[in-house]
């Protein structure tokens, strides 16, 4: 590379570098502004009610014996709080987040977006022996995303078993009852029920009546999964699996059952909180904390090979 090509470059990298640095830096305000309005945010919101109390308090606490004066950006300050907050609930949906730009006044994600990911469908194949392969990472709205997953389950629908890719899958929406609904016959069936304490209510979540394409059944079922595998992503493994429908094959998942929602404190901030308890129609339990324990284990690496394996030695 010519010297002063070099050096221009160097130049802006250190600019561009100095640019994030005073994005992130952060100031006692902005400090004090975010610990109180995630204390506030969990004392209104966490399902829990009387373990928010104790969690505000002890961030607040925290933060008036100086433990958070010596944090100096953004990312810095929402992994302490994460981790503080965690300690004491254990809850993996509990979190807070930071960005460098402000977010949006309309909540983040939507149709668009998720247009743009095809509603989380990465891949559908027909492997060899006439093995079905769905790699889904992330699962998005089910009206949005219903018919690009009809499509990938018409295209598979031939195939003598089928694969399901979870490994990389961090979550989404209630497009996992649809997906269900394809391994499950006619009759809708509870899967999972999410208990909303501070309401007082229970929202079932059961397979749908219909479908725009054949259901798969009486077919074997292997799940992927990852240490990664989270929320979504994990409801649909336990609820597969736990009805007998699936075999889980891979690493045991994060552990995140707790269904959440998001309040921003700080607009470069957001803190996801708790809301309600997912329970397993079968189990009358859920995978919080424990992640989905697979039938197979097998590194995240070595899953695909082993379900292939599985799928040969019953053929």
């Amino acid at each position: 590379m010519h010297p002063i090509r070099r050096h221009l470059l160097a130049a802006s990298l250190s600019l561009l570098t100095l640019a994030s640095q005073a994005a992130d830096t952060l100031d006692p305000a902005t400090r004090k502004q975010v610990i109180s309005g995630v204390a506030k945010a969990l004392v209104e919101q966490y399902r829990l009610p009387e373990q928010a109390t104790q969690i505000a308090a002890d961030l607040e606490a925290r933060a008036q014996r100086g433990e958070y004066d010596s944090v100096a950006s953004g990312p810095e300050l929402a992994k302490r709080l994460t981790s503080d907050m965690q300690a004491i609930s254990h809850d993996q949906h509990m979190s807070v987040s930071y960005r460098d730009k402000p977010r949006p006044r309309a909540a983040p994600g939507g149709p668009e977006e998720d247009r743009k990911i095809n509603w989380g469908i990465k891949h559908a194949e027909v492997l060899e022996n006439n093995v079905g392969y769905l790699r889904i990472d992330q699962f998005a709205d089910a009206a949005a995303g219903g018919n690009a997953l009809a499509g990938a389950m018409q295209f598979l629908a031939n195939t003598d078993a089928l694969i399901i890719d979870l490994r990389h899958n961090r979550g989404g929406g209630v497009m996992i009852m649809h997906l269900a609904s394809y391994f499950f016959d006619g009759e809708p069936e509870v899967l999972q029920t999410i208990h909303f304490p501070r309401m007082g209510e229970s929202v079932p979540y059961a397979t749908v009546p219909w479908l725009p394409g054949p259901r798969y059944l009486n077919k074997p079922v292997y799940i992927l999964t990852a240490k990664r595998t989270f929320s979504a992503g994990e409801a649909f493994a336990y609820a597969m699996q736990t009805h007998g429908r699936a075999k889980v094959v891979g690493e045991v998942t994060s552990g995140a059952a707790n269904p959440n929602t998001f309040v921003a404190p700080h607009p470069n901030y957001t803190v996801s909180i708790p809301i309600g308890e997912t329970i397993g129609a079968k189990t009358k339990s859920n995978w919080e904390g424990k992640g989905v324990q697979p039938d197979e284990p097998s590194p995240e690496a070595d899953a695909l090979n082993r379900a292939l394996a599985l799928i040969k030695a019953k053929s």
